[in-house]
């Protein structure tokens, strides 16, 4: 964190840009804890450009999950039965890859005449032991919670499943330019 706020400190004394103060600001919200949140979604191959971001957060989240739903409940369903932490992983692969997500739950649900409520439910180990470092960054609005419902048969006696993500979506954090650094006098 302090070579971060160094790094981006040195930068907008040398060179200034406005994207660089986003980022001190945004630094300034956060701590170690949510640092490492951001790391562990985004994962090592980073955010990638800019002017790619908008492009794959509109791909990202349509996932492959929709079009494989019949393969996804197969897994999805013993494994929350089971308890099964394996399928956060399991269900990566329907995600694009390096798409910056992370998948938080998934749960099964009781259908009702006017609502689908929660049944059953497993976490993601990470982000039960980081829930509160979620929530502030959610609140900062640098990750966004997103909840998919795989399509199902009342009548076969199937139950509603939902698959929750956090991702870091590149158009919220693309930096807006339209207040320039005023001319010196």
């Amino acid at each position: 964190m302090i070579e971060a706020w160094a790094d981006l400190g040195a930068s907008a004394a040398l060179n200034y840009d406005v994207e660089v103060i986003e980022f001190l600001e945004i630094l300034a919200k956060i701590g170690v804890r949510e640092r490492d949140i951001l790391e562990h979604i985004v994962g090592a191959q980073g955010l990638g450009k800019w002017d790619d971001r908008e492009t794959r957060a509109v791909a990202g989240l349509g996932f492959e999950i929709y079009n494989s739903q019949a393969e996804v409940r197969r897994l999805v369903s013993p494994a929350i039965e089971a308890k099964d932490q394996t399928i956060f992983d399991r269900l990566k692969a329907y995600f694009p890859e390096g798409y910056p997500l992370i998948i938080t739950r998934v749960g099964k649900g009781i259908a009702t005449a006017t609502a689908n409520r929660p049944d059953k439910i497993i976490e993601d180990g990470f982000f039960k032991k980081n829930a509160t470092g979620f929530e502030l960054l959610k609140k900062n609005e640098l990750i966004e919670e997103r909840v998919a419902g795989l399509s199902w048969n009342q009548g076969a006696g199937e139950q509603p499943l939902f698959i929750g993500v956090v991702h870091v979506d590149g158009t919220r954090l693309r930096v807006r330019k339209a207040n320039p650094r005023p001319a010196a006098d």
